[in-house]
């Protein structure tokens, strides 16, 4: 069995749908809807993959910076082909069912600082990898306010955050417990993918609500950090 074979062997494993284009060991085809398919090239592995989606009608997709493990590459130390594929699933079924996954330890620590500095208010920048949210960032100290408020969302021009593209969501907490939604609140949701308001009591499960661009209402599901 040569390398390439090996190589897609865990692929057909988890996903036998799975069939070689044009014959080949590294270029392989796994539908993903009824009219949508991910085709994978894994020819010049340890580098990596060609990813991209593409329609019956021929439209094609590239994922290069949408996937988290494609923008994180490390040639010494790449991904395994399954996890790549694993995460193009995870991303097409969170924007079919208008979901949002987060790991269990960011989910709950997000709980844990809301707590910790209640009644002060958080907000920061949700950071997403292997299509799940992972991480909170907060801004420097620098962008408080004169009352000593740090704005996470309306920046100061000189605390702009560099520029990540994992960071997808934006996340307010309200140590009211006001989770109603306003004319300044949708110009907030047009500034990344989605927006997360984390109410007073945290751990009740009623008091979270995540919002599109559009300030359409989005769920969430919880999975592990793996």
């Amino acid at each position: 069995m040569d390398t390439m074979d090996r190589m897609s062997d865990p692929i057909f494993q988890k996903y036998p749908n799975a069939s070689r284009v044009k014959n080949r060991e590294y270029h392989l085809q796994i539908p993903l809807t009824k009219d949508v398919s991910i085709f994978i090239n894994f020819k010049r592995y340890p580098y990596p993959p060609n990813v991209k989606l593409v329609k019956e009608s021929g439209e094609r997709f590239r994922l290069t910076t949408v996937l988290s493990h494609l923008r994180d590459w490390n040639v010494k130390e790449p991904f395994s082909l399954v996890s790549v594929i694993d995460e193009v699933f995870l991303l097409v079924e969170s924007i079919i069912n208008r979901q949002i996954p987060f790991t269990e330890s960011c989910f709950q620590g997000l709980i844990d600082i809301c707590k910790e500095n209640h009644p002060r208010k958080i907000q920061g920048v949700l950071s997403v990898h292997q299509g799940k949210v992972s991480q909170l960032i907060i801004p420097a100290i620098e962008c408080s306010e004169p009352e000593n408020r740090i704005n996470y969302v309306n920046f100061q021009s000189m605390c702009v955050l560099p520029f990540d593209l994992s960071y997808e969501g934006t996340f307010i907490s309200r140590p009211d417990g006001n989770l109603s939604i306003n004319r300044r609140l949708n110009r907030v949701f047009r500034k990344r993918r989605f927006t997360m308001l984390l109410g007073h009591p945290y751990d009740n499960p009623e008091n979270v609500r995540l919002f599109d661009r559009d300030g359409r209402e989005l769920s969430y599901v919880i999975l592990s950090n793996r």
